[in-house]
């Protein structure tokens, strides 16, 4: 999960499913990007991002290359930064 934080005020924030569409649009075919899920709080974004990677050991590396890419050319996301990010379990969904 990588959590954003906004450099303006909380009234501005884009929406999830914006923030959603504009990771879509900017990542290429080769970024790794799956799938997203953004959850959105007052005073941040969370991104769980599904990304096809091989070395699980790279997983945290290549989210936030993805998303330090995306917030340098979003204009809907200028003045947001990374606060934190970290590997979740998602294993309770695979699960029958």
């Amino acid at each position: 999960m990588v959590s954003l934080v906004p450099g303006r005020a909380a009234g501005d924030a884009p929406s999830g499913a914006v923030i959603a569409d504009v990771f879509w649009a900017l990542v290429d075919a080769d970024g790794g990007l799956e799938h997203i899920r953004v959850s959105m709080s007052d005073s941040q974004a969370d991104l769980i991002l599904f990304l096809a990677v091989v070395d699980p050991g790279r997983v945290e590396d290549v989210a936030l290359g993805l998303v330090r890419r995306v917030l340098a050319v979003a204009p809907a996301l200028r003045g947001w930064s990374v606060d934190k990010c970290g590997q979740v379990d998602v294993g309770f969904w695979l699960e029958p």
